[in-house]
């Protein structure tokens, strides 16, 4: 037996209106990442240039890992463009404007 009280909070809220979302923090943000990497290398360049240069082999590594990832992407992307298309004839007919 449910028991309304007039102190209770109503919510009258649309519930078809979109809800307010509250807004990420700044450094949350790719972009302010990316520049405050930029210039935390910069700054470690100038403070400490014999560690930054030891620390390229990090980069190295990065972007060999980066390159290694993109050839089964590009690979896969293909296969399912294929596979998405059916029919073998409709492949060929990809490329042609007829």
């Amino acid at each position: 037996m449910a028991v309304h009280s007039e102190s209770a909070p109503h919510h009258d809220a649309d519930p078809g209106a979109p809800a307010a979302r509250a807004k990420p923090p700044v450094y949350a943000r790719l972009g302010v990442q990316i520049v405050g990497g930029i210039v935390a290398g910069i700054a470690l360049g100038f403070s400490a240039p014999k560690l930054a240069v030891d620390m390229k082999v990090l980069g190295a590594i990065f972007l060999r890992l980066i390159k290694m990832i993109v050839a089964p992407l590009v690979f896969l992307n293909v296969l399912l463009g294929i596979a998405a298309a059916g029919d073998l004839k409709n492949v060929g007919r990809i490329g042609c404007a007829r």
